[in-house]
């Protein structure tokens, strides 16, 4: 009789349990047994709410550093934005110093000539 109730509630996840003549261990009464199962679960749950606990302020823990990164990152951005935008600034500058100085030597090299060709209208005759 046990066997077919057993075969008729095991597709609903119940398990027909070991003869206590295999086991050696003796039935449980069932308030008894009932108060163990509740020990156990409410142990279980006691573990789970300290792990709870203790990924809960980990997780606090991590957000406060992302948190902390996510304004560092921002704050270095800003500092590439403003470096990139004064090395422009001094190509800028390099480039027109370059045109300075080629614009100043044409100027320069051309009164040079403009004086050689003075002081050798001058030349004596030998």
């Amino acid at each position: 009789m046990q066997d077919v109730v057993a075969d008729a509630f095991k597709p609903l996840g119940f398990e027909r349990g070991v003869s206590k003549n295999v086991t050696g261990r003796e039935h449980l009464q069932k308030e008894k047994f009932v108060k163990e199962k509740l020990n156990k679960v409410a142990q279980k749950v006691e573990e789970l709410s300290s792990r709870n606990k203790a990924l809960e302020s980990q997780l606090t823990l991590q957000k406060q550093k992302s948190d902390q990164l996510s304004n560092e990152i921002q704050i270095q951005e800003s500092k590439k934005s403003w470096l990139e935008s004064r090395i422009n600034e001094l190509h800028s500058f390099a480039e027109e110093l370059e045109i300075a100085i080629k614009v100043r030597c044409r100027r320069t090299v051309s009164r040079l000539f403009k004086r050689v060709s003075l002081h050798s209208g001058n030349k004596p005759k030998l």
